[in-house]
């Protein structure tokens, strides 16, 4: 049971819609970022928008660091993404190029912080 203090703490993260969608239908189970993640988040698709009753949470339980030019098909797959190039087009988009070195972060869906 997580006490209140841990939902004051509960970070955001931002997923596109299409991830999103990947995420509650869970497949995906990992989220590539530049910096380690860990404990709970609650999902957003806007960073402009405050958190809603209803958004899904996830809480992150393994983080590894990995080089991103290294990733196979089976990884983008665990993201969600359908392949290496689709991923490595988006890590462009987010992160700039020459890309820099990223934390696999892995993740579950989670009902509530209760």
């Amino acid at each position: 049971m997580r006490s209140k203090k841990s939902a004051e703490h509960l970070k955001r993260v931002i997923f596109t819609k299409p991830l999103l969608e990947k995420i509650l239908t869970g497949a995906a189970k990992v989220t590539y970022r530049k910096t380690r993640m860990n404990g709970y988040y609650y999902i957003s698709t806007n960073r402009f928008r405050p958190r809603t009753k209803d958004a899904p949470l996830i809480f992150v339980y393994q983080t590894e660091e990995l080089e991103p030019r290294n990733l196979t098909d089976e990884d983008a797959k665990l993201a969600g993404v359908d392949s290496t190039a689709e991923l490595h087009r988006l890590f462009k988009t987010w992160y700039g190029d020459p890309l820099p070195k990223l934390y696999r972060n892995w993740f579950r869906l989670v009902k509530s912080l209760e």
